[in-house]
């Protein structure tokens, strides 16, 4: 349960920190604490979450993090524990820069959001419209052998409806992401190199749409490379490259200076660094990908 509060707790700071940057508040590096009771908060609850964050570093869950609540307007609570570069002796600051992973994934439906608000995109619009190679899709059908002496089968029938705009946003577009689990499909992803970085967003989607839907479409809900296909429609209607739209509508109105697919050179002391040996993805140069599923700063 306390991990996955956590997880919940880094969350939240990220959509927070996200969402606050648009109003009237006082910029992180010069944050001057406002008494959490004065907006309705107990002092002593949030200083159980600073607890909580600094027994995980001592456990070695997490190296560091920060964590923020904003509420009414005022940053009743700031901390960051534990270290942002454990190898290189440095530790967690209020202004560190995480890869933010999915939750790129949000800040792309905004995008795409945004191009609705406007009426140049519409929810229900079949995603074909704009990206033609997904017009005529194939459903992957895995039928697993009761014993060993059955072998697998796998065929394709036509996909029955459109994938639309919505399902991108939902996750029910009938797309996987190949990493998690073992189908057929998903092992179709992985030899057609999907999950490789060294490709063009376009050549990543132009992959996916030569592939077989894992379920038919609006049917099934999975985690998947939607939000990949929706920075690419983003970029298709809005005429620019994802990482131009983001800036220009969202994070330059927002003043988000420090947020994008890499970091700039400046500011590379700031990178927080994970414990595991696992490489993380090099976000000190811009990318060739830009991963409308998982490539922000």
């Amino acid at each position: 349960m306390k991990r996955k509060l956590s997880i919940l707790i880094i969350c939240i700071s990220l959509c927070i920190l996200i969402a606050s940057c648009g109003s009237n508040f006082t910029i992180v590096k010069e944050y001057s604490k406002t008494a959490p009771e004065s907006v309705g908060l107990s002092s002593q609850q949030l200083d159980e979450i600073t607890k909580m964050l600094k027994g995980d570093v001592a456990k070695g869950r997490i190296p560091g993090a920060v964590a923020m609540v904003f509420r009414k307007g005022e940053i009743p609570y700031l901390v960051s524990v534990g270290m942002q570069d454990k190898r290189a002796d440095i530790p967690m600051t209020r202004d560190s820069i995480f890869r933010i992973y999915s939750m790129t994934k949000p800040i792309v439906s905004v995008a795409a959001m945004i191009l609705c608000d406007e009426g140049r995109l519409h929810l229900d619009d079949p995603i074909s419209k704009y990206l033609p190679e997904f017009k005529t899709m194939k459903v992957g059908v895995e039928i697993i052998g009761r014993s060993t002496a059955e072998r697998d089968t796998f065929y394709t029938v036509p996909a029955k409806g459109k994938i639309t705009v919505r399902d991108l946003h939902m996750h029910t577009a009938g797309l996987t992401y190949g990493v998690f689990g073992t189908s057929a499909v998903k092992s179709m992803y992985l030899d057609a190199g999907v999950p490789d970085t060294d490709q063009t967003l376009s050549e990543k989607v132009r992959k996916i749409s030569r592939l077989p839907l894992a379920y038919q479409p609006g049917t099934v809900w999975e985690y998947s490379r939607s939000h990949d296909v929706l920075g690419r429609l983003v970029e298709i209607v809005s005429g620019v490259t994802l990482d131009r739209f983001l800036k220009e509508r969202i994070f330059r109105p927002l003043g988000m200076k420090n947020t994008g697919f890499y970091v700039k050179s400046g500011n590379h002391g700031r990178i927080a660094q994970t414990n595991s040996m696992i490489p993380l993805s090099d976000v000190t140069v811009p990318p060739k990908l830009l991963s409308g599923g998982g490539g922000l700063v």
